[in-house]
């Protein structure tokens, strides 16, 4: 199994982060091929080709949603080809939406998201939600 961890820099706590990189390891430590940035992209390549490549090598796209997460050209250009990557593989689920901020209501993601699998993170300890993602569904 080949999982795409989708988060942003842009949170002024770094939490998205924080938690794609625990996530990462978790899932690599569970023997799960893990695209994640900072361990997956080359330097000197075309970032933009690379994360095309790879989320539609991916069984799996995890999404980490926050308040400040749609705001990235980045993270936009990731949910774009994911979902096509979705329409391509259904009705298999691919797009995974793990809300890591206290608004359970989920108000923050633009409606063609809140139609996927979505998670809620908060107040939940983090070794819940890795099972969460790491099991097969």
């Amino acid at each position: 199994m080949k999982v795409f961890i989708s988060y942003t820099r842009r949170d002024p706590n770094k939490e998205s982060a924080i938690i794609g990189q625990r996530l990462a390891r978790f899932l690599i430590s569970h023997g799960i091929d893990v695209v994640f940035d900072e361990l997956s992209f080359n330097h000197g390549k075309f970032i933009a080709n690379e994360m095309t490549e790879n989320i539609y090598q991916c069984d799996k796209f995890i999404f980490l949603a926050s308040d400040n997460t749609l705001k990235s050209k980045y993270v936009l250009y990731e949910l774009n080809h994911a979902r096509n990557r979705a329409i391509q593989l259904l009705p298999e689920s691919f797009i995974h939406i793990v809300c890591i901020t206290d608004d359970n209501s989920l108000n923050y993601l633009p409606d063609e998201l809140k139609a996927f699998l979505c998670h809620i993170a908060y107040d939940k300890s983090e070794l819940l939600l890795f099972y969460e993602q790491s099991r097969p569904k």
